[in-house]
């Protein structure tokens, strides 16, 4: 990890920023009725394919580390975490680097496995492949929906997710947003349409039951929130997230044997529907 000092954070404080939140819930929510409205942004799945070279790129990082001219936001042993404000918007793009104690196959299991999402997330409210890629069994259409603390409205997003992997072990799973015609916009929840997170995994060479990782995420969540929210979630987010794997790590394969899997096959359904990167 790099040896930065970055300022740590007081988990506390995101308490009292929500309760200033929430003496202006009724305000929050007309705000954001007010600003998003109907957007009636629904259409055909758009042509949003994921390439394989995009993985591919992303395996690169490994190596090829590159955050000149991000900030440093946050240092842990098992976590760097950086941001850059997109171009011409409001939102960061948030890179980390970091160790998962599990390895690098689990990793890419987990994340590809829907159904325990909605166990081990508490703030998954519904999550389901919508629609394959004709021919392209690497490549699905998801919806998911996400519980936002009050006052905030829930959000939900619909994304395309491709997965892959290459012979030395190295694991790729990649999600960017687009539109699906089917999954209709819902009264009261916010549509997420700037989406992304790109994570990579490969074995650490120091522990066998370890993996390295790499990961690019934004996401423009919409509506009127505080800057100092902003900032304040924006350095508590990300290693929540990563911390709620690691214990979701712990009972996985319990999870995969209470529903007749063990580790080989599951992992060996998750490969076919990867495409191979080598």
């Amino acid at each position: 990890m790099s040896g930065v000092q970055v300022e740590s954070y007081d988990d506390s404080e995101g308490d009292d920023l929500f309760e200033d939140v929430g003496e202006n819930s009724s305000s929050i929510r007309a705000i954001e009725a007010e600003e998003l409205g109907s957007s009636n942004r629904n259409a055909d799945i758009m042509d949003t394919a994921i390439r394989n070279e995009e993985l591919a790129n992303l395996v690169k990082l490994f190596d090829e580390f590159t955050v000149e001219g991000w900030e440093h936001i946050y240092q842990s042993p098992d976590l760097d975490l950086y941001r850059l404000p997109l171009e011409g918007t409001d939102v960061y793009k948030y890179r980390s680097r970091g160790i998962m104690q599990a390895s690098a196959a689990k990793c890419f299991m987990l994340n590809l496995d829907l159904l325990y999402r909605k166990e081990w997330d508490p703030y998954c409210m519904h999550l389901e492949v919508v629609t394959n890629e004709e021919g392209h069994a690497d490549l699905e259409y998801i919806h998911w929906q996400v519980k936002f603390p009050f006052p905030m409205s829930h959000r939900d997003y619909t994304f395309g997710r491709k997965s892959g992997y290459t012979k030395d072990g190295t694991y790729v799973v990649f999600c960017r947003s687009c539109p699906i015609i089917s999954c209709r916009e819902k009264k009261g929840v916010i549509r997420v349409d700037t989406y992304g997170c790109h994570m990579a995994y490969r074995p650490c060479p120091e522990a066998a039951d370890s993996a390295e990782y790499v990961m690019d995420y934004y996401d423009d969540i919409r509506g009127s929130i505080p800057k100092r929210i902003i900032n304040w979630a924006s350095k508590k987010v990300v290693p929540d997230f990563m911390k709620k794997m690691h214990k979701a790590f712990e009972n996985y394969e319990a999870f995969l044997e209470r529903r007749g899997f063990s580790f080989e096959d599951y992992l060996l359904q998750c490969k076919e529907r990867a495409a191979t990167l080598d």
